[in-house]
């Protein structure tokens, strides 16, 4: 960075945090604008859907000059992954600089929460109460649930829809909280649910570890039956941010995979879930800024970053040590890589030599130097949509055009915005994100999957 712009920005960053544009904020949903889509295109597949989809609502954008890119935009006709920097004139480096990408760094900040609901009880949510649901024998995650229910206060038929939080985050997170009750307000039954290492399930049961999926992936499943057993529930659907999204990736690979999928790590298959017979979350899996690029991010947080350089890195680093000295992992700083060993290991039968690499193959959706990436979606059965911001300073909207290309199943969707930052949707246009969640889940408008047929 010149000289002149690094000195300029030294006056912008404390300006920009005095006036409060860092600052997490409530962005309460409310009314969804409905799309219509015509009966005789009532089975669209997520990819067609998509297209309709936000053919309808892309008027409740902002003004933008830059494109929207939808799933069809993300691959060349030779099926390559078109270079979408160069589409968007700009370059990655540049994301996380305030001087080049202030909206989209205020964007994530506005969204984001370093509470980690462990100290305080939360406040009450309108109509939702907390509960816990068993996922191991010794292990109850916790959340709260919000039941639809009609004038007569009766709980009414409707899908049931589960909401992850980012890394380390929970139900303390206000998008969270604005998200639940205004999709409860449209109808839907929703459980804002905590994960292993996560809020409440933290606080209750600290001897559980983030296993970064593969453990969680089985809960989610667990969840997910639970859940279609409760009278007045249709179905389930998940939506998830950041982590959550990649916990949800591994969720939907293992809901479909074969039972002998060789991608799967030797050591780690007897504990991960293999393929159910009954379909979980069909009403639709929707994903807002997975973090595709964790492996290349570990490499970038080995040494310190700074809050005038790299402000959103720097956020992230503050979150790894504060995991490690409320675990107190040794050493305690801002490495993401000695924290996904510290944290798997603490389960005795991930405990060996490797168990950490084990673990990012695991996780891995993309290659990442010379680790390649087979695709791992090809047997998703139910409805994926992902949402990902061209300015999302911590994560490159490249991630999804690599992912898009390796993947031909017409159940994965994706679109690149061009504004939202990372996960910073509601304060880029809470209109089109509430829109787009509740079209993608209501039964009247949602798409449909195709049938997978095995390799």
């Amino acid at each position: 960075m010149p000289k002149r712009l690094f000195y300029l920005q030294l006056w912008v960053l404390p300006m920009a945090s005095l006036l409060g544009c860092f600052n997490e904020r409530s962005f309460p949903v409310g009314r969804a604008e409905l799309i219509r889509i015509a009966p005789s295109a009532s089975q669209l597949p997520p990819r067609d859907w998509l297209v309709q989809a936000h053919g309808q609502l892309q008027q409740l954008l902002p003004g933008e000059n830059r494109p929207t890119l939808l799933t069809g935009d993300l691959t060349t006709p030779a099926g390559q992954p078109v270079d979408v920097f160069k589409i968007y004139h700009s370059r990655f480096e540049d994301m996380d600089s305030l001087l080049v990408n202030a909206v989209g760094i205020t964007h994530t900040a506005q969204v984001a929460s370093r509470g980690l609901g462990l100290d305080q009880p939360l406040p009450d949510w309108p109509g939702f109460a907390d509960l816990t649901i068993t996922v191991d024998e010794s292990l109850r995650l916790s959340g709260r649930i919000g039941w639809a229910v009609d004038e007569a206060g009766q709980r009414i038929d409707a899908p049931c829809i589960v909401i992850l939080p980012g890394l380390f985050g929970g139900n303390a997170v206000w998008r969270t909280r604005d998200l639940a009750v205004g999709l409860r307000t449209c109808g839907f039954h929703v459980l804002a649910l905590e994960l292993r290492a996560c809020g409440q399930t933290e606080k209750n049961f600290p001897q559980y570890y983030t296993t970064w999926g593969l453990l969680e992936s089985n809960d989610l499943l667990r969840v997910s039956k639970w859940l279609e057993e409760q009278p007045q529930v249709q179905s389930t659907g998940l939506v998830a941010t950041c982590w959550g999204s990649n916990i949800a990736l591994a969720t939907v690979w293992a809901e479909g995979r074969p039972a002998d999928d060789p991608k799967v790590p030797v050591k780690v298959a007897p504990h991960v879930p293999r393929a159910t017979d009954r379909p979980a979350f069909t009403a639709g899996v929707l994903l807002f800024s997975p973090a595709l690029n964790y492996e290349e991010m570990s490499v970038a947080l080995e040494k310190p970053q700074s809050a005038l350089r790299a402000p959103i890195l720097k956020a992230f680093q503050d979150v790894v040590r504060e995991r490690k000295k409320l675990k107190n992992h040794q050493p305690i700083d801002g490495r993401l890589e000695t924290l996904v060993g510290a944290e798997v290991r603490q389960y005795p039968f991930f405990n060996y030599p490797g168990s950490d690499w084990d673990a990012r193959q695991y996780m891995r959706f993309r290659t990442f130097r010379d680790k390649p990436y087979d695709d791992k979606l090809q047997h998703t059965r139910m409805p994926l949509l992902i949402v990902h911001a061209y300015n999302d300073p911590m994560v490159p909207s490249q991630c999804i055009a690599d992912l898009l290309a390796a993947t031909h199943n017409p159940n994965v969707a994706a679109v690149i915005l061009p504004g939202g930052g990372h996960v910073g949707f509601p304060a880029y246009s809470k209109e089109y994100y509430f829109s787009l969640i509740v079209n993608f889940f209501d039964p009247a408008t949602r798409p449909q999957a195709c049938k997978i047929t095995a390799d």
